[in-house]
């Protein structure tokens, strides 16, 4: 997801391997991918003009190439941050939401409620259908609402940690 790059080059410049392990290191396992990965992104996104590369010196006189955002860069990973999951893209979520606690931290009630809404409107979808006939077919609707339903109690979840965590000690 190049929104990844997009949203660690907010904090400034960097190279393509301080990208790698500050995803690595802050992201950890909400997010797994391979160097090579960021690398594409990198390209992909500079050819979109997302991103600006520049190449300087590096390490023992090799150069190395920084990036940063352009201000188109910046809106559309802002434009990104504020428009929801809709997409339902593999962990997904979990990234938006680490940086909405980074760069917008008053929206992450909102956010953690948009969520819960998608969820709440799944489930009623998935329980207004007729059970399938077929074992198989039960089976995977059985699995899905429960994977809303677990969905939507880690969200309870979540707002009762950032609820404790936003209150100050006594």
């Amino acid at each position: 997801m190049k929104e990844i790059v997009l949203g660690f080059l907010v904090q400034g410049p960097a190279h393509g391997y301080v990208l790698r392990d500050r995803v690595r290191r802050e992201l950890g396992p909400a997010w797994r991918f391979t160097s090579s990965q960021i690398y594409a992104w990198l390209r992909e996104l500079e050819q979109e003009g997302l991103v600006r590369g520049q190449v300087g010196p590096g390490l023992k006189g090799r150069p190395r190439r920084a990036y940063e955002l352009t201000p188109k860069g910046r809106e559309r990973f802002f434009v990104w941050l504020a428009e929801g999951n809709s997409e339902r893209r593999r962990g997904e979520f979990l990234v938006r939401l680490f940086f909405v606690l980074r760069y917008s931290p008053q929206d992450v009630d909102l956010f953690v409620e948009r969520e819960t809404a998608e969820l709440l409107v799944r489930r009623r979808r998935l329980m207004a259908r007729k059970p399938p006939a077929d074992a198989f077919a039960r089976a995977v609707h059985q699995f899905r609402r429960l994977q809303v339903e677990t969905g939507l109690r880690w969200l309870r979840e979540v707002k009762v940690l950032l609820d404790k965590e936003r209150r100050p000690e006594c």
